[in-house]
């Protein structure tokens, strides 16, 4: 069992090794390139960040047997279990979100074609990003939480559309 849990230590640091080896790197020197780099490396991107992923998910396996092996009864044991677990699931994410995300949204703008462009798009996306969590929180605020005045706040009671017609001026 000890020879088995140790090759299988060492099977995840050469895959580890090898998907670092074929990790892309853009050598972009501007926003626009790194944009252009980012979108014509995504399905090696994805290649390589699921890999990690994947080894990630074995290296917890292998730590669980670890684990046992060290006695799961000893406090500093599930300690170190319990850290090493929450980093995995912590660099698992930042793999969806550079070998996952940051690809796609690279893809979708690449398209454009100066960097005054990507600059207006990416500005353009980001206040999009923002009115959207603006506008969520403010109707999950309304939902949670309704003003005396109604289902909906003051404000809006006042400016709609029946309201603002019974009081025009003639």
């Amino acid at each position: 069992m000890r020879y088995r849990l140790a090759g299988a230590f060492a099977f995840c640091s050469l895959a580890t090794l090898t998907l670092l080896a074929n990790h892309p790197m853009p050598g972009a020197h501007t926003f626009a390139d790194l944009i252009k780099a980012e979108a014509r490396n995504q399905f090696v991107d994805g290649l390589v960040h699921g890999g990690f992923m994947a080894t990630l998910s074995v290296l917890i396996v292998c730590f669980v047997f670890l684990s046992r092996a060290l006695g799961m009864a000893r406090v500093a044991v599930v300690a170190a279990f319990v850290a090493f677990c929450i980093g995995c699931g912590a660099l698992m994410g930042s793999m969806i979100l550079d070998g996952f995300v940051v690809p796609a949204i690279a893809v979708r703008f690449s398209g454009m074609g100066s960097a005054d462009a990507l600059t207006r798009a990416e500005t353009e996306w980001l206040a999009g990003i923002t009115c959207r969590i603006a506008c969520r929180e403010r109707r999950e605020r309304r939902e949670r939480a309704p003003y005396p005045g109604g289902d909906r706040s003051s404000l809006s009671n006042v400016y709609t559309p029946e309201v603002s017609a019974a009081h025009t001026p003639e």
